[in-house]
This record gives C-alpha cells, sequence and structure tokens, in this order.
C-alpha cells in the first residue's frame, strides 16, 4: 500500500522580515537623510558658537564710562601718559583750559548733569584759540572717544595730498576702521582738521583751488558726515576765517559747529 504524504503549505512565519515597498524605501532615505543633516547643523550650531565665544574672549576690553566724570578722568590719565612719554614733561590742566575739557568729556559722553554741558550734541566742534595753547593737544586726547572717535589730520597736509594726487577722495568720506582694538572698536571714524586756515590755495595739475572750503563745504552737504564726524581746529580769528573761506563757506561753520574758544589770556604750553 501507498502512502501519499501531503505537503503542506508554507506559511510566512511571523518573524520573517517582510520585502520593502518602494514607499519604504524612499522613506528610510529620507529618514536618514534628515538624521545626516541634523547631525550637520548640530556640528555647525557648536563652530558657530566656539567661534564666537573664542572671539568674544580675545576681544579687546574698552574702558567704560558712567557719566562725564568719569570719561574725564581717564581723559586725563591718558594725557599724563602721553606727555611723558612724547615730551618728557607733566601733564596739568589750569583756569584756562579745565572748562574746555570738561565740556568735551560731556560732549562726548552726551552728559548735561555733570559739568553743566552747553554744548549741541548734533554738531561738530569748532576751536578757536591762539598758538600754543593747546587745542590740538586737546583734540589729540579725545580723538579716541566711547561716542564717535575720529582722526586729526592738518589742513595742510590735505591741501598738498591735493597738490600730489589732484584729489581729496578720502576726506570726502568716512574713515574706515581696520583694526577691532582701536576707536573703541568703532567701524566709522570721524576727521578733525587741525590749523584750519593756515594752508594757502593749492594747483594741482593747473587747477587752483580752496581745498579746505570746498571739503568743509563737501562735508556739510553729506549729513552723514555733519555732527560729530567732523571738527576744526584753527589758529586764525573768526574774521580772519571768514576772509580765508569766504561768507558762504563761513556760514556753514556757523550752522555746523559748537564754537569752543580758549581765553585770549591763556598761556602759550610750549
Amino acid at each position: 500500500m501507498v502512502t501519499v504524504t501531503q505537503t503542506p503549505e508554507l506559511i510566512p512565519s511571523s518573524h520573517s522580515q517582510p520585502l520593502l515597498s518602494e514607499d519604504d524605501l524612499v522613506l528610510g532615505d529620507y529618514l536618514e537623510r534628515q538624521v545626516v543633516a541634523r547631525k550637520a547643523a548640530e556640528e555647525e550650531a557648536a563652530r558657530v558658537f566656539i567661534a564666537e565665544y573664542t572671539r568674544r574672549m580675545n576681544a579687546p576690553v574698552f574702558p567704560q564710562f558712567s557719566n562725564a566724570g568719569e570719561f574725564f578722568a581717564y581723559i586725563i590719565d591718558q594725557g599724563t601718559k602721553r606727555m611723558r612719554l612724547e615730551e618728557d614733561k607733566e601733564f596739568t590742566l589750569n583756569q584756562f583750559s579745565l572748562y574746555e575739557y570738561q565740556q568735551l568729556a560731556s560732549y562726548f559722553m552726551q552728559d548735561r548733569a555733570t559739568f553743566g554741558c552747553k554744548l549741541d550734541f548734533r554738531k561738530g566742534l569748532l576751536v578757536f584759540g591762539a598758538y600754543g595753547v593747546g587745542k590740538s593737544w586737546m583734540m589729540r586726547l579725545f580723538a579716541n572717544n566711547p561716542r564717535q572717535s575720529y582722526r586729526v589730520v592738518s589742513a595742510r597736509f590735505i591741501a598738498e595730498d591735493f597738490r600730489l594726487n589732484g584729489t581729496i577722495y578720502q576726506y570726502q568720506h568716512v574713515f574706515l576702521n581696520d583694526s577691532s582694538g582701536k576707536f573703541f572698536g568703532q567701524r566709522e571714524i570721524g576727521l578733525c582738521i587741525d590749523e584750519a586756515g593756515a594752508e594757502s590755495e593749492r594747483a594741482s595739475y593747473g587747477n587752483r583751488s580752496n581745498v579746505i572750503a570746498e571739503l568743509i563745504q563737501d562735508r556739510y552737504e553729506n549729513r552723514q558726515l555733519r555732527g560729530t564726524m567732523t571738527h576744526i581746529v584753527t589758529n586764525h580769528t573768526r574774521d580772519e576765517l571768514k576772509n580765508a573761506y569766504g561768507p558762504r563757506v563761513y556760514d556753514r561753520l556757523r550752522q555746523m559747529f559748537n564754537v569752543i574758544e580758549f581765553d585770549p589770556d591763556a598761556p602759550s604750553r610750549r
């Protein structure tokens, strides 16, 4: 007798791996890319955090002032150090300069209360005074300030620059600070024209020009360069400055600047 054995049907085991559909493969690939992208984003965020932390740790620390009195004390300290280093002298303020220094400290801190500042914070500074009373020295000390730093350049140098190069382009725009360790970290730097009126007309390629008068007019017409971006120091009187630049430019001076005038009896510091 022949026994016939029935072959059992192959029933898939519950533990066997089902075949993945095309949709499953697409979803898996998407999830894998999401994991890779998230990891890359986390690594980039960590890199940015470390770079910013390092930058802040290595950034120069500039002094902080809460009022004009503190800034005034800082200026006196800087003046003492510079005077000893450059001229081997002691730096002192007398009755003819104390008020001016206090006013400038107030101006650059925009603090009216400490020293009773009477200057308009929206305008620049026009400093009058005789030779040797310390006008230029004062403006050089205040050139680095927490509000709006500036470069001091003599009018003669600007006029000579025009004679040699035929342009004053660089003085018709803001100066850019290329170092985070200078000028209280400010990016844009103003201009202080020293000894204004002492320059004479300069010729470049046959063209004669009163360079400083034109520069003042240019900076007046550019709103970005008005205010604390432009200052002037002069040994001339008001009438002499008016004769040097003409009534139109002199009228611009009156509109652009606070006037600070050293006492005619102030002694020379030289």
